[in-house]
């Protein structure tokens, strides 16, 4: 019975691994439809200090989801010990003179009891060294490595107004 149950998980595993479906857009939390104040102009990505969910390949995908706009971008990453944000960021706005950065947080994790891991990422964009987010995403990865998440934000940056 046991060698049946492990060749039933193991055919099943290998049948689906070749398959990689997209993740989910949960959800977009921006204001009504004005027009933004400034379209991006330059952007620092900062990225999660967990590199297993946000890793630098993540980075390398919004680098090229923004080159179809001629957006420059910068990519840093958060440590796990961050006092204060703000002071991390200020080399890294600087050297690009962003107009906007766009922070990448784990929104948050679930795995266990042999079912998957499942996690968000919430992607919050702001304008310079703002406080206020402009707009925020909450995004469900497939995997860990699907990245899709930067074509995803920067096709929704880009359809209201930012880009």
């Amino acid at each position: 019975m046991q060698r049946r149950t492990f060749l039933a998980t193991a055919i099943g595993a290998l049948a689906t691994a070749g398959c990689m479906p997209e993740g989910k857009l949960l959800q977009v939390t921006a204001p009504p439809t004005t027009p933004p104040r400034a379209k991006i102009e330059r952007v620092l990505i900062w990225l999660s200090p967990n590199i297993t969910l946000a890793s630098e390949k993540l980075g390398d995908a919004f680098v090229a989801a923004f080159a179809p706009y001629s957006v420059p971008v910068k990519v840093g990453r958060a440590s796990a010990l961050e006092l204060n944000r703000g002071d991390d960021q200020a080399k890294p706005m600087t050297e690009i003179q962003a107009t906007h950065r766009l922070e990448i947080e784990v929104g948050s994790f679930r795995s266990g009891g042999g079912i998957p891991a499942e996690w968000t990422l919430v992607v919050s964009l702001y304008a310079g060294k703002d406080r206020r987010p402009l707009m925020a995403l909450q995004y469900r990865p497939a995997g860990f490595s699907d990245n899709t998440v930067a074509t995803v934000v920067v096709q929704k940056l880009h359809e209201y107004g930012y880009l």
